[in-house]
């Protein structure tokens, strides 16, 4: 019995290290994870600035238009500078919430490898508990 309980205890041990080695990776995704997250930061500050160019290009539609009809080629390239502003933002805003996504994802994995590691380690200590016991209830035998 103290041989089979010896087993458990090796096995839990190996499941532990296991689980360890798996929330150690996770970690390195999360370390990942939290550069796409400085990238998105990035983005949105990129954003911002493209919002900026967008709101200026429309000035400058609007001043265009108001000036002369003779203008009209200006403000049509000031449209089409609004328009190609206006698609940088979306895409900028697009990869964004794709960065954000998979840094929840990963937190999510990071959890639950946590969550394992920590079950892997109380059954260890469940285990070496219970062979302790026996080996003391031997012992008094």
């Amino acid at each position: 019995a103290t041989g089979a309980r010896e087993a458990q205890v090796e096995t839990a041990m190996v499941a532990a290290l296991a689980t360890a080695e798996k929330e150690a990776e996770a970690r390195s995704a999360l370390d990942e994870s939290s550069a796409s997250a400085q990238d998105a930061a990035r983005e949105r500050s990129l954003q911002g600035a493209l919002d900026r160019g967008v709101a200026q290009g429309k000035q400058a539609r609007e001043e265009e238009a108001g000036a002369a009809a003779g203008r009209s080629k200006g403000a049509e390239a000031a449209g089409a500078r609004i328009a190609a502003l206006t698609a940088e933002a979306n895409a900028a805003r697009a990869a964004a919430m794709q960065a954000k996504k998979a840094l929840v994802a990963v937190r999510d994995v990071v959890a639950y490898e946590q969550a394992g590691a920590q079950a892997a380690r109380s059954e260890a200590a469940a285990a070496a508990a219970a062979l302790q016991a026996e080996r003391a209830a031997a012992e008094e035998a």
